[in-house]
């Protein structure tokens, strides 16, 4: 639309699209007016991007196109993988399928636990680390986050431990 530029703020960051998660590194693209008071926020807000941050970003932003999207394909593989295994375990259920996010939320009152004591008995009994939904606000009772940033033969591990823990439960 005519105008739109001079409008517009773009924020964005590495962490999904460049596989750079806890990197904590994001860039702005602002109309020209606007570029020095960002800057100035900026400047006061944080400063000095360790330089292997830095190093990663830049080759990130030279990667060929293919390479981002052999990526891609490769999270929509590991979600498939953890949202379809889960699913068929009992107890558990994962209604949506994430279409951006490098983890999922998983339904977990069908085990009679909390989210909170899912979370840390199946930390503790299965070294199964996941995060209890309640830290997102009171309607994350019940739910538990689980990121799929990891490779699928540990996914595949992950499940299968938490399989094992479900049948101790029921036990």
């Amino acid at each position: 639309r005519e105008g739109m530029p001079e409008r517009c703020v773009l924020l964005d960051g590495c962490s999904k699209a460049f596989a750079m998660t806890g990197w904590r590194l994001g860039f702005g693209l602002f109309p020209k007016e606007l570029v020095e008071p960002a800057r100035n926020l900026a400047i006061n807000s944080w400063t000095c991007i360790p330089p292997f941050v830095a190093a990663g970003a830049i080759t990130a932003l030279d990667t060929p196109k293919e390479e981002l999207d052999y990526m891609r394909l490769e999270y929509a593989a590991r979600r498939d993988l953890l949202f379809e295994r889960l699913n068929q375990l009992p107890g558990i259920s994962v209604a949506v399928k994430p279409a951006g996010a490098m983890y999922l939320l998983a339904n977990v009152t069908g085990t009679s636990l909390s989210s909170r004591d899912f979370a840390d008995r199946l930390l503790q009994e299965e070294a199964v680390s996941l995060l209890d939904g309640r830290y997102f606000g009171d309607g994350g009772e019940g739910l538990v986050r689980i990121s799929f940033a990891q490779s699928r033969e540990r996914l595949e591990e992950g499940c299968e431990r938490i399989k094992n823990f479900l049948m101790r439960l029921k036990a």
